[in-house]
């Protein structure tokens, strides 16, 4: 079979399915989330690829969809929920191979069950992901009228990833001093400076971690650490989840805001890392059952160097989520076309929600030339360019930074 017949084959295929669709509507029955998608899709006027689809197209009328299977979603959300899995792997990884040796300290929603554990001795470490996991569902319960479905449901993804995957490889026996063998290779093997063998609690040393008087390795853990938590943070929400936790609220309020998340999650970080050095100082000192000769450390059972480790860490995490998810970043795009009908044609097609003004002047050659002026997104610009370097491939875009913004801006693509 020729490439001219197979494209008959295909495009005949989608002709009937379309058809189907179309039968259900006239007869009026419900079609389903994705079927509608498809329907858009098919009855563009525009050569628009799917991913495009996803960001522009997707105005449904609500009481002729009904809603989608869980086969459905998965299926339509593949990508996104692989995804999800890398920055998982990432986030464990990060935690695992590189934080636990700078010894940082907790922040966020993941610092309870870390607390918790202290609480009981250590005796809760193979089990940190499963008692995270389980603080999070109150928290998904009680956003989840306030939060994008979505959101939750690939957060959930993110989370079921996290506890299985650090479950398996890098969990430590609950007696004896054995270790998950992927971490004896690790500490063995791919290690910066001296790590403690075995714990010395008369002398503050916890096992795993770097020697005190290897303070330089414990600054490199903790920076590695800090940017492979932030880049693992970073895929979650471009890919439409989060890590759960702190950036459920985190989510929550930079909506209601319209501010950049990395900035809401440095502050909520902060808050809490000031808190858990009280708890974690209380904790270690206080309590005569719980390791009574960490005194030995100069902060509480901390070690400076961790300390200054954990707060470059807020920082280096927040800088990184920054840079790779601006979501809120606003830029000035300027079209140069000379077919400005397609492109006023184009902006209807897709309901445009940002205004836009039109320009006109005549170049050197005496031809009329229009500049479409307009302000969206930095996430939303690549596929708006993109659309238009389809549309007409002679046009011109700049694109520039915006700082400083005031008003109301719409950002419910995004949200």
């Amino acid at each position: 079979m020729n490439q001219l017949s197979k494209s008959n084959t295909k495009k005949n295929s989608q002709e009937l399915k379309i058809n189907q669709i179309k039968n259900k509507l006239k007869y009026g029955k419900k079609i389903t989330y994705f079927e509608n998608y498809l329907l858009k899709k098919y009855e563009s006027t525009i050569d628009i690829d799917p991913e495009n689809l996803s960001n522009y197209l997707l105005y449904f009328n609500s009481k002729e969809v009904k809603k989608p299977s869980l086969i459905e979603i998965i299926k339509h959300h593949k990508i996104n929920i692989f995804m999800q899995f890398v920055a998982a792997i990432l986030l464990v990884c990060s935690t695992n191979i590189f934080l636990r040796k700078a010894e940082t300290v907790p922040t966020g929603y993941i610092g309870i069950p870390s607390l918790i554990n202290i609480g009981f001795q250590g005796r809760l470490t193979p089990y940190l992901g499963l008692l995270l996991f389980a603080l999070n569902i109150p928290l998904i319960l009680g956003f989840i009228k306030q939060i994008k479905k979505s959101f939750l449901f690939l957060t959930v993804m993110f989370m079921i990833f996290q506890t299985a995957f650090g479950f398996i490889f890098f969990s430590h026996k609950i007696n004896g001093d054995e270790q998950n063998p992927i971490l004896i290779f690790l500490d063995n093997y791919l290690s910066f400076g001296a790590l403690i063998k075995h714990e010395d609690l008369a002398n503050g040393l916890v096992k795993g971690a770097v020697s005190p008087d290897k303070e330089w390795a414990i600054y490199l853990y903790g920076f590695i650490g800090a940017f492979l938590m932030g880049f693992s943070i970073a895929i979650s929400w471009k890919f439409g989840g989060s890590t759960g936790g702190s950036d459920i609220i985190a989510y929550y309020f930079s909506t209601r805001t319209k501010r950049d998340v990395s900035k809401v999650m440095l502050l909520i970080n902060a808050i809490t890392l000031i808190i858990y050095i009280w708890i974690y100082i209380i904790l270690k000192l206080k309590s005569p059952s719980i390791d009574p000769l960490l005194r030995a450390r100069p902060i509480g059972g901390i070690m400076v160097s961790s300390l200054i480790t954990t707060i470059c860490y807020l920082f280096i995490t927040s800088g990184t989520i920054r840079f790779l998810y601006p979501k809120y970043k606003k830029v000035l795009i300027l079209i140069r076309v000379t077919n400005i009908e397609r492109i006023k044609a184009y902006f209807k097609h897709i309901n445009y929600w940002h205004h836009y003004s039109i320009i006109t002047r005549i170049n050197n050659n005496e031809q009329t030339e229009y500049c479409v002026r307009t302000v969206a997104l930095l996430l939303e610009a690549k596929y708006l360019i993109r659309d238009i370097r389809k549309i007409d491939k002679t046009s011109w875009i700049s694109i520039s930074k915006l700082e400083n913004t005031y008003g109301d801006f719409d950002t419910s693509k995004v949200d």
